[in-house]
């Protein structure tokens, strides 16, 4: 008789064994653990206790850390081991499938359980066809017999392919219930019901409707309300063929004096236009008027500045003239001093020369004369003596006359020396009296050409303006602010600024930093603010033949009025421009003359 089978129940708080059916039941008291009350996995044991319980790890490993005593007899342990007896005994009881009673039929040891449910490849059986599996599309729980027949043509997220089209492709959910409604090739009814075509696609749906004979439409004459299916229309004409013709007359009527309302509402329109334009013609011409004075009393101004510039090239003229000349009284100055220092020294030399053979006459006489005189009174005995005497007092007059032409050698160095210094103070005084005043003039003259030219290319509105920064090795020193001196583009009156060497602000060095301000004109009450321009600056080159650096520098509405607003004040508006506009590498091509200047141009 077989034996009643028992189903151990799950611990409301711990499960730590196997919630398995065993076949045999009266093993179930042996192997049930005392705390999840289910089949022990990896039993335990406590060491030294006297009841010999024996628990699931997971069950007496929490309880043991809080308290080393037994659960059951609550005997003090010294320490829990792993019963691997019992642990072979259990492993080899035999069980049925946690799903025997939804029809699966399987039964075997209790260590090819987990197997069973799960990995067929650790058991030489099938997989639980009876036990949950996720669907790999929708992550539902599909029981594992009706898994691939699920995947296959029933869960609504499985990869599907409009089957009109055969293009659109994704899931069954998003082709059916968003792709097939609208795709072109999908079959589509005509919306009239008693329309018999068939076989119709979405996109040709609308060229038949458009066809249909079972379309409503209405009567094209204007004023007749009636409406009917298309194929009925040709009999409405002909059954209201009067009614019709009374209609034609009339909106012939209605729409003349429609258009005569019209016509008057045109003209009407049209003269308000025209005493706008009027408006308008007089308003340009006022500000016409007042730019002719603006320009007149320019033209005046720079007829000015000519006037200026002629009397200074005029001026240079004469000092150069004046220069020409001290340079040939220098030169004239120079070939008289060099005459009068060599006469100066022939002469000194004639006068040493006659003092030496005058001085050297009289002590050859007067020494000869002394001989004579010894000659006569002494013995010729004393003659030896005597031309040593003569010997000694010959060499003693030498000594002097050497002494005296060493003296007058230095007298020719010292008149040497102050020829030469008063040449060079003379130079030196032409230098300063002609350099100082021409470095001057042409200072004067520059900075009047450098206005003029601003004020005949920009004070009328024209451009391109070109300014000059001139000195560029002053400002590269110091780096200052330098500041252009203002033109006008469109009526607009700016100015630029440069950094030689770097915005100490925008952390630019090694950069030649621009930026272009707006300033406080005399049109601005007639101009419309903001500025909106887009604006060019140029490096002009030193060779025409090559390209300049340009940079555009847009003004635009959206920008902020701090730097293309109006000016209020004398001073200037935000600069606007560019911080590293060129490298000091790439300036030395820009450079004109000497001493070095720059050209920057507005476009």
């Amino acid at each position: 008789m077989a034996q009643p089978q028992a189903k151990l129940s799950r611990c409301p708080t711990l499960i730590g064994g196997y919630d398995v059916e065993l076949k045999n039941s009266s093993s179930l008291s042996i192997y049930k653990c005392p705390i999840c009350l289910l089949v022990m996995k990896e039993p335990y044991h406590l060491v030294t206790c006297p009841c010999g319980a024996n628990f699931c790890r997971t069950c007496i490993e929490p309880v043991y850390s809080k308290k080393p005593s037994c659960p059951v007899c609550s005997s003090d342990c010294k320490s829990i081991t792993p019963n691997v007896y019992l642990k072979l005994q259990i492993e080899n009881e035999r069980v049925f499938c946690k799903h025997r009673k939804d029809g699966c039929t399987w039964e075997g040891d209790l260590r090819n359980f987990e197997s069973h449910l799960s990995d067929p490849s650790k058991l030489f059986g099938e997989k639980c066809q009876f036990h949950p599996e996720s669907c790999k599309f929708c992550e539902k729980e599909i029981l594992r017999k009706l898994l691939d027949e699920h995947q296959r043509s029933q869960c609504p997220w499985r990869p599907y392919q409009c089957t009109y089209c055969h293009q659109y492709e994704t899931n069954y959910t998003d082709v059916v219930e968003k792709h097939v409604p609208v795709c072109d090739l999908a079959p589509a009814r005509c919306p009239n019901e008693k329309c018999t075509v068939t076989g119709l696609k979405r996109k040709d749906l609308d060229a038949h409707v458009s066809q249909c004979p079972e379309t409503l439409v209405k009567c094209g004459f204007v004023g007749c309300s009636y409406s009917c299916p298309r194929k009925n229309l040709g009999d409405h004409y002909q059954l209201s063929m009067s009614f019709h013709m009374g209609l034609i007359a009339k909106n012939s009527k209605e729409g003349r004096q429609d258009l005569e309302r019209k016509m008057e509402v045109k003209i009407d329109s049209l003269r308000k236009d025209l005493d706008k334009a009027l408006e308008k013609i007089s308003v340009l011409t006022k500000n016409n008027n007042d730019m002719l004075r603006e320009n007149a009393k320019a033209k005046v101004e720079i007829y000015e500045l000519n006037l200026t510039i002629a009397a200074l090239k005029g001026e240079i003229h004469s000092q150069t003239e004046n220069e020409e000349t001290l340079s040939q009284k220098i030169d004239a100055l120079k070939v008289e001093s060099q005459n009068n220092a060599r006469q100066e020294k022939e002469a000194i030399l004639i006068s040493c020369s006659t003092k030496i053979s005058e001085q050297v006459k009289r002590q050859v006489s007067h020494q000869l004369a002394t001989i004579k005189r010894e000659v006569k009174q002494e013995n010729m005995s004393f003659v030896t003596d005597l031309n040593s005497k003569t010997d000694r007092k010959l060499h003693e007059s030498f000594g002097i006359v050497y002494q005296e032409m060493h003296s007058l050698k230095d007298q020719m160095e010292l008149s040497s020396r102050t020829s030469a210094g008063l040449r060079k103070n003379i130079d030196t005084l032409a230098a300063r009296s002609t350099n100082a005043r021409v470095q001057d003039v042409t200072k004067k003259v520059e900075k009047l050409e450098d206005v003029a030219n601003i004020t005949l290319s920009s004070q009328l509105g024209k451009h391109p303006v070109e300014v000059y920064l001139r000195e560029f090795y002053k400002w590269n020193v110091g780096n200052e602010e330098w500041v252009s001196p203002p033109f006008y583009i469109d009526g607009y009156k700016l100015c630029l600024t440069a950094f030689v060497n770097g915005d100490p602000k925008q952390d630019a060095a090694g950069f030649f930093s621009l930026y272009a301000h707006i300033m406080k004109g005399n049109n601005d009450q007639k101009l419309s603010w903001p500025f909106v321009r887009m604006l060019i600056l140029e490096l002009v080159h030193n060779d025409s033949e090559v390209q300049n650096k340009k940079q555009n520098l847009p003004y635009t509405r959206d920008m902020s009025s701090k730097y293309n607003g109006r000016v209020n004040s004398s001073g200037k508006g935000k600069g606007w421009g560019f911080a590293r506009f060129c490298s000091h590498g790439d300036l030395n091509k820009y450079f004109h003359g000497n001493p070095e200047y720059l050209v920057i141009r507005i476009t």
